[in-house]
Protein backbone atom coordinates (compact mmCIF):
# COMPACT_ATOMS: atom_id res chain seq x y z
CA UNK A 1 0.00 0.00 0.00
CA UNK A 2 1.25 3.13 -1.08
CA UNK A 3 1.90 5.95 1.84
CA UNK A 4 0.05 8.82 2.18
CA UNK A 5 2.28 12.02 1.33
CA UNK A 6 3.25 14.57 3.82
CA UNK A 7 0.14 17.02 3.98
CA UNK A 8 -2.30 14.09 4.37
CA UNK A 9 -0.52 12.48 7.27
CA UNK A 10 -1.95 12.61 10.79
CA UNK A 11 0.34 14.53 13.52
CA UNK A 12 0.64 13.87 17.23
CA UNK A 13 -1.74 16.31 19.33
CA UNK A 14 0.46 17.71 22.16
CA UNK A 15 -0.25 19.69 25.32
CA UNK A 16 1.94 22.75 26.41
CA UNK A 17 3.86 21.89 29.61
CA UNK A 18 3.92 25.08 32.00
CA UNK A 19 5.86 25.41 35.23
CA UNK A 20 3.47 27.14 38.61
CA UNK A 21 3.87 30.74 38.86
CA UNK A 22 2.44 32.72 41.11
CA UNK A 23 -1.31 34.69 40.66
CA UNK A 24 -1.11 35.73 44.71
CA UNK A 25 1.95 36.43 46.88
CA UNK A 26 1.74 35.04 50.02
CA UNK A 27 -0.13 37.80 52.26
CA UNK A 28 -2.71 38.72 54.36
CA UNK A 29 -6.00 38.42 52.73
CA UNK A 30 -6.39 42.22 53.59
CA UNK A 31 -9.80 42.62 52.60
CA UNK A 32 -13.49 42.92 54.65
CA UNK A 33 -15.38 41.34 51.37
CA UNK A 34 -15.88 40.57 48.27
CA UNK A 35 -15.69 42.40 45.26
CA UNK A 36 -19.21 41.18 44.50
CA UNK A 37 -20.48 44.27 46.47
CA UNK A 38 -18.08 46.35 45.10
CA UNK A 39 -18.43 46.62 41.69
CA UNK A 40 -16.83 49.72 40.56
CA UNK A 41 -13.86 48.16 41.90
CA UNK A 42 -13.58 45.56 39.12
CA UNK A 43 -16.49 45.51 36.87
CA UNK A 44 -14.85 48.09 34.57
CA UNK A 45 -11.74 47.27 32.78
CA UNK A 46 -10.78 50.87 32.50
CA UNK A 47 -11.29 51.34 35.72
CA UNK A 48 -9.24 48.77 37.64
CA UNK A 49 -6.31 49.14 35.36
CA UNK A 50 -5.84 52.20 33.03
CA UNK A 51 -6.84 54.45 35.73
CA UNK A 52 -4.82 53.14 38.60
CA UNK A 53 -2.03 53.52 36.44
CA UNK A 54 -2.59 56.54 34.35
CA UNK A 55 -1.60 54.53 31.44
CA UNK A 56 -3.98 53.88 28.41
CA UNK A 57 -2.28 50.30 28.07
CA UNK A 58 -4.01 46.81 30.12
CA UNK A 59 -0.78 45.14 29.61
CA UNK A 60 -0.05 46.74 33.12
CA UNK A 61 -2.76 44.07 34.47
CA UNK A 62 0.88 42.12 36.07
CA UNK A 63 1.16 45.51 38.24
CA UNK A 64 -2.08 44.50 40.07
CA UNK A 65 -2.28 42.55 43.27
CA UNK A 66 -3.72 38.80 42.70
CA UNK A 67 -3.59 39.68 38.60
CA UNK A 68 -1.91 38.00 35.94
CA UNK A 69 -1.78 38.40 32.28
CA UNK A 70 -1.92 34.61 30.61
CA UNK A 71 -0.40 35.62 27.65
CA UNK A 72 2.45 37.68 28.92
CA UNK A 73 2.76 34.86 31.30
CA UNK A 74 2.35 31.46 29.67
CA UNK A 75 2.29 32.62 25.72
CA UNK A 76 -0.08 32.05 23.17
CA UNK A 77 -0.30 28.20 23.73
CA UNK A 78 -2.35 28.60 27.05
CA UNK A 79 -5.94 27.60 26.34
CA UNK A 80 -6.57 26.64 29.62
CA UNK A 81 -5.65 26.71 33.60
CA UNK A 82 -5.35 24.90 36.97
CA UNK A 83 -5.24 27.66 39.97
CA UNK A 84 -3.85 26.33 43.83
CA UNK A 85 -4.17 27.82 47.17
CA UNK A 86 -2.03 27.64 50.22
CA UNK A 87 -1.97 29.66 53.35
CA UNK A 88 -0.56 29.95 56.80
CA UNK A 89 -2.09 29.42 59.98
CA UNK A 90 -4.19 26.56 61.76
CA UNK A 91 -6.18 23.82 59.83
CA UNK A 92 -9.56 24.60 58.97
CA UNK A 93 -8.96 28.03 58.59
CA UNK A 94 -11.19 29.84 56.32
CA UNK A 95 -11.48 32.66 53.79
CA UNK A 96 -13.38 34.06 50.26
CA UNK A 97 -12.17 34.55 47.03
CA UNK A 98 -13.99 35.97 43.53
CA UNK A 99 -12.31 35.50 40.63
CA UNK A 100 -13.07 37.52 37.16
CA UNK A 101 -11.36 37.31 33.91
CA UNK A 102 -11.11 39.96 31.32
CA UNK A 103 -10.52 40.05 27.32
CA UNK A 104 -8.18 42.03 25.69
CA UNK A 105 -9.23 45.61 25.09
CA UNK A 106 -9.10 48.68 27.06
CA UNK A 107 -12.48 49.02 28.47
CA UNK A 108 -13.85 45.80 28.66
CA UNK A 109 -16.18 44.51 31.63
CA UNK A 110 -14.69 41.31 34.10
CA UNK A 111 -16.98 38.42 33.84
CA UNK A 112 -17.07 36.35 36.91
CA UNK A 113 -15.94 33.08 36.77
CA UNK A 114 -16.32 31.31 40.63
CA UNK A 115 -17.46 33.22 43.38
CA UNK A 116 -17.51 31.97 47.40
CA UNK A 117 -18.75 32.73 50.50
CA UNK A 118 -16.58 34.12 53.00
CA UNK A 119 -16.07 30.43 54.99
CA UNK A 120 -15.82 28.35 51.71
CA UNK A 121 -12.21 27.91 51.58
CA UNK A 122 -10.65 25.85 53.98
CA UNK A 123 -7.29 24.99 54.90
CA UNK A 124 -6.97 21.40 54.95
CA UNK A 125 -4.14 19.52 57.11
CA UNK A 126 -2.34 18.59 54.04
CA UNK A 127 1.09 20.11 54.98
CA UNK A 128 3.16 23.25 52.65
CA UNK A 129 6.42 22.91 54.02
CA UNK A 130 8.04 24.97 50.89
CA UNK A 131 7.09 28.40 49.22
CA UNK A 132 6.25 26.32 45.65
CA UNK A 133 6.80 29.49 43.41
CA UNK A 134 8.61 33.07 44.36
CA UNK A 135 6.35 34.64 46.70
CA UNK A 136 7.61 38.22 47.69
CA UNK A 137 10.71 38.30 49.41
CA UNK A 138 10.44 34.27 49.40
CA UNK A 139 12.36 32.21 46.77
CA UNK A 140 10.56 28.88 45.64
CA UNK A 141 12.36 26.15 47.97
CA UNK A 142 12.38 28.22 50.78
CA UNK A 143 10.81 26.56 54.05
CA UNK A 144 7.50 27.59 55.14
CA UNK A 145 5.30 26.63 57.67
CA UNK A 146 1.86 26.32 55.92
CA UNK A 147 -0.82 23.85 54.69
CA UNK A 148 -2.97 23.51 50.95
CA UNK A 149 -6.37 24.74 50.56
CA UNK A 150 -8.16 21.65 50.66
CA UNK A 151 -11.97 22.68 50.69
CA UNK A 152 -13.21 25.43 47.85
CA UNK A 153 -17.48 25.69 47.20
CA UNK A 154 -19.02 28.35 45.63
CA UNK A 155 -21.18 29.66 42.39
CA UNK A 156 -19.62 28.50 38.98
CA UNK A 157 -20.51 31.38 36.65
CA UNK A 158 -17.95 30.44 33.64
CA UNK A 159 -19.89 29.80 30.48
CA UNK A 160 -18.18 26.61 29.68
CA UNK A 161 -17.94 25.49 33.49
CA UNK A 162 -14.82 24.90 35.99
CA UNK A 163 -14.30 22.25 37.63
CA UNK A 164 -13.22 22.31 41.47
CA UNK A 165 -11.39 18.81 41.85
CA UNK A 166 -10.40 17.46 45.56
CA UNK A 167 -12.30 18.86 47.57
CA UNK A 168 -12.76 18.16 51.09
CA UNK A 169 -10.21 15.37 51.14
CA UNK A 170 -7.11 17.28 53.17
CA UNK A 171 -5.16 17.32 50.15
CA UNK A 172 -4.53 19.46 47.51
CA UNK A 173 -8.01 21.33 45.72
CA UNK A 174 -7.68 22.99 42.79
CA UNK A 175 -9.65 25.06 40.02
CA UNK A 176 -9.31 24.45 36.40
CA UNK A 177 -11.28 26.00 33.92
CA UNK A 178 -11.53 26.43 29.66
CA UNK A 179 -9.65 30.29 29.56
CA UNK A 180 -12.61 30.66 26.13
CA UNK A 181 -10.02 33.03 24.98
CA UNK A 182 -9.72 35.69 27.88
CA UNK A 183 -6.40 36.94 28.76
CA UNK A 184 -6.69 37.84 32.15
CA UNK A 185 -7.60 36.54 35.47
CA UNK A 186 -8.09 38.25 38.79
CA UNK A 187 -8.52 36.81 42.07
CA UNK A 188 -9.72 38.50 45.20
CA UNK A 189 -9.62 37.25 48.68
CA UNK A 190 -11.34 37.97 51.82
CA UNK A 191 -11.23 37.45 55.20
CA UNK A 192 -13.81 34.65 56.81
CA UNK A 193 -15.20 34.11 59.92
CA UNK A 194 -12.19 32.31 61.40
CA UNK A 195 -9.47 33.89 58.59
CA UNK A 196 -6.10 32.32 57.83
CA UNK A 197 -2.94 34.57 58.51
CA UNK A 198 -2.02 34.69 55.28
CA UNK A 199 -3.51 33.55 51.99
CA UNK A 200 -1.63 32.79 48.52
CA UNK A 201 -2.53 31.26 44.89
CA UNK A 202 -0.28 29.30 42.24
CA UNK A 203 -1.58 28.83 38.43
CA UNK A 204 -0.23 26.82 36.27
CA UNK A 205 -1.61 26.48 32.09
CA UNK A 206 -2.31 23.56 29.57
Amino acid sequence: MAQRPPTQAGQLLGTPSFGWYSLRDLTAPGNATAVSTLSSEVMDWGTKIISNNAVTSVVNATTQASAIDIRATFGKTANGVIIALYGTDGDNEDCGFDLYAYKEGPAGPAVPVFFTAATAVILGTYDCTKYPVDSGANSAGDALTGFWVDTISGTDYWPAGVTIANSGNNAICTISFDLMGFRYLLLHYFDGADPLATAGAIITAY
